[in-house]
C-alpha cells in the first residue's frame, strides 16, 4: 500500500513528529498518550499497537572492518559477504528492503551456513 492510497482512508490517522509517551490499560491496550515535539500531550484511544525499535542502526564501530551506507547500514554485493575476507553481515544491520525478525533469522542462518562451508573450503 502507498502513501497516497493510506492517506485517503477514513480510519487512518497520521500523527507526525511524535512519539508514545505511555501506554495505558489494566488487562487490556486502552488509550496511548503522545507527546509531539513541541511538548504538547494528546491521549488516543486504541485497542490495539505495533511497536518499532526503530531505523538507527549501531554499527559505526565496525567502519575499519565493512563498507556502511549513508544510513549506517552494512552494503555488500550479495547482501552477505563484506570487504573483509571472513566477516559476514546478517540481518536488519545490513542495507536490505524488509527489516523484520522474520528475514533476520533468515539472514543469520544463511550468513552462517555460508560462512561454515566457506571455511571448510579454505
Amino acid at each position: 500500500m502507498y502513501l497516497s492510497e493510506l492517506k485517503k482512508m477514513p480510519n487512518v490517522e497520521f500523527i507526525l513528529n511524535s512519539n508514545v509517551s505511555k501506554i495505558n490499560g489494566e488487562e487490556v491496550l486502552e488509550s496511548i498518550d503522545i507527546k509531539d515535539n513541541d511538548g504538547n500531550e494528546i491521549n488516543l484511544k486504541i485497542s490495539g499497537l505495533f511497536i518499532a525499535v526503530g531505523q538507527t542502526p549501531n554499527n559505526e564501530v565496525f567502519t575499519n572492518l565493512v563498507d556502511l551506507n549513508e544510513q549506517g547500514y552494512f552494503e555488500s554485493q550479495d547482501g552477505l559477504h563484506t570487504k573483509q575476507k571472513g566477516v559476514y553481515i546478517a540481518g536488519d544491520a545490513r542495507v536490505k528492503t524488509l527489516r523484520q525478525l522474520t528475514t533476520a533469522v533468515s539472514d543469520g542462518s544463511i550468513a552462517a551456513t555460508v560462512a561454515i562451508r566457506e571455511m571448510r573450503e579454505n
